[in-house]
């Protein structure tokens, strides 16, 4: 069945807006491990969730820059309640105060707010700070005088809840356990000035040495002396949508790379990258080159058993939850973050929660969201304002049949966002260019969407539509979405699944005994 859906309900609506200093410990009530800290020129405001996804989706703002005005915070009136009871674990935290289309809801609450609500009581530690350029790890790590040079150390060796990051590139962290030190309070680690990117660590490409390979004219090598991976080269002389560079395309060989013509390969026996661009000699275009680097093909940042914050901080590497039996639920919150890169989901929730608003899900080589049980917890997600874009990296792996060369799976299934066992609510967002349809939840899960959109996709209905949203066997409310930024994709109702539709825009086709209603929102 296909029809197009174009049911408009206007309510009335409310403005909310928000501010927060995070500049020093008291201004978020924890103390300094040194009396006071000196931190209190970094201030950051902090967006609430009331920016219209049209204007990001056409390019006006990316990367989970959110550039919202400040103001007074509307009183704390529901537009929307929960449609489902099992969606009350977020209606005690955020109030739904506007929702006036597709990319048009608003909350009261902001996520840095929510966080501290629930549990700042519980945090005895103190703030401490990390400065890459001018820090060491043997000081104190109590003031930016004193500063950690290292998160690993601010994170597993310090007293601080709270971990304020000078801006630099910093490698090597790799998540936060109940084992670190006070695991088993929650952390925040947070850039109050941005400009804070955490990867893994591996060759600058643009000093390396390269040489012609022979036997293939055209295609030049060098030792990486790191033993992580290579996982990505990315290419300046070429930007995409969001003005960062393009990924080069991965090659099976060095024959491959030879006769793509423009591609590369790492040997992870030898660690020799093979790299050819045309006819061009890499030595003279190397200032354009970017690695990006994995520890055996794996760069996450895993949260077991704990609780984390981040702000304001760029990953190349995705953080990954997950339960372990008999301990505490683990959870991360995330506030403007940019994941990119990932050579998995770019939110691996196994078994936990994730909150997240502002966000930006870039490049991953499977699902930028991808929520599931595991040791009977199942997950829970919040997307807020969130961007994700090109899910599978078609750049990378290729956007054929197939992905040969990507490490997750050969499959058109990588999807923006897709939760299989437990409950998600997506307020607004975007969802762009997946190597699969874009919004795809499935089995025994609930979902909320409110405003949500979905813009380009690499992969198609059976009937030639583009996908948009895709409910397999679960139960969906879809509130005031957006299926194609010009309402030509598909609403699909599949496998059973319960599909209730308000305000949607979308191209509605029902399978497999799935089905379509219409619910009023309370």
């Amino acid at each position: 069945m296909r029809k197009q859906t174009n049911r408009r309900h206007f309510l009335a609506f409310g403005v909310s807006f928000g501010r927060l200093t995070v500049g020093s410990g008291a201004a978020i009530g924890l103390a300094s491990c040194g009396g006071g800290g000196g931190g209190g020129d970094m201030d950051s405001k902090v967006p609430t969730a009331n920016l219209d996804l049209c204007e990001l989706a056409s390019g006006a703002n990316s990367l989970g820059k959110n550039d919202l005005s400040i103001g007074k915070t509307a009183p704390r009136i529901a537009v929307r309640a929960a449609p489902h009871s099992g969606f009350s674990w977020f209606t005690r935290d955020f109030t739904i105060v506007a929702c006036n289309g597709p990319g048009k809801t608003e909350l009261h609450e902001d996520l840095f707010d929510v966080f501290m609500g629930k549990f700042q009581s519980s945090m005895t530690g103190s703030v401490v700070y990390v400065d890459g350029l001018n820090g060491r790890d043997v000081n104190s790590g109590c003031s930016w005088a004193t500063a950690f040079q290292t998160i690993e150390m601010a994170v597993r060796s310090s007293n601080g809840n709270i971990i304020y990051v000078a801006p630099g590139y910093y490698t090597t962290w790799r998540g936060f356990r109940f084992t670190d030190r006070l695991g088993s309070q929650p952390k925040a680690l947070i850039a109050p000035k941005g400009g804070v990117t955490i990867a893994y660590s591996g060759d600058d490409l643009k000093n390396a040495s390269w040489s012609s390979t022979t036997g293939y004219q055209n295609t030049y090598s060098t030792k990486i002396s790191t033993g992580n991976w290579v996982t990505r080269v990315l290419d300046a002389n070429s930007v995409d949508e969001l003005n960062l560079p393009k990924p080069i395309p991965k090659q099976s060989s060095i024959a491959a790379v030879d006769s793509s013509g423009y591609g590369w390969w790492y040997d992870k026996i030898s660690r020799i990258l093979y790299l050819r661009i045309q006819a061009q000699d890499v030595n003279v275009l190397k200032s354009n080159l970017t690695g990006i680097y994995a520890t055996d093909g794996d760069n996450q940042y895993r949260i077991t058993a704990a609780v984390l914050y981040i702000e304001n901080i760029i990953l190349f590497g995705y953080p990954s939850l997950y339960n372990d039996v008999g301990q505490l639920t683990p959870e991360i919150w995330l506030k403007n973050v940019s994941v990119r890169y990932s050579e998995g989901h770019s939110r691996s929730i196994n078994g936990g929660k994730c909150y997240s608003q502002g966000g930006t899900y870039y490049r991953s080589a499977a699902d930028n969201a991808n929520y599931s049980a595991l040791n009977g917890v199942v997950a829970y997600g919040v997307e807020i304002n969130d961007l994700t874009w090109y899910a599978g990296d078609v750049d990378t792996f290729g956007a054929g049949a197939s992905q040969p060369n990507n490490p997750v799976s050969t499959e058109q299934d990588k999807n923006g966002s897709s939760i299989h066992e437990g409950y998600v609510v997506r307020i607004n967002g975007s969802h762009n260019k997946s190597f699969g349809p874009p919004i795809a939840d499935t089995t025994s899960s609930f979902t909320w969407c409110i405003g949500t959109q979905t813009g380009s996709t690499f992969d198609f209905y059976s009937n030639g539509l583009p996908y948009g949203f895709v409910m397999q066997g679960n139960n969906a409310w879809l509130d005031s979405c957006q299926a194609g930024m010009a309402s030509d994709a598909t609403l699909n109702s599949d496998f059973g699944a319960n599909t209730r539709l308000f305000n949607c825009l979308g191209l509605e086709v029902a399978s497999r005994s799935g089905i379509f209603s219409i619910y009023a929102p309370g």
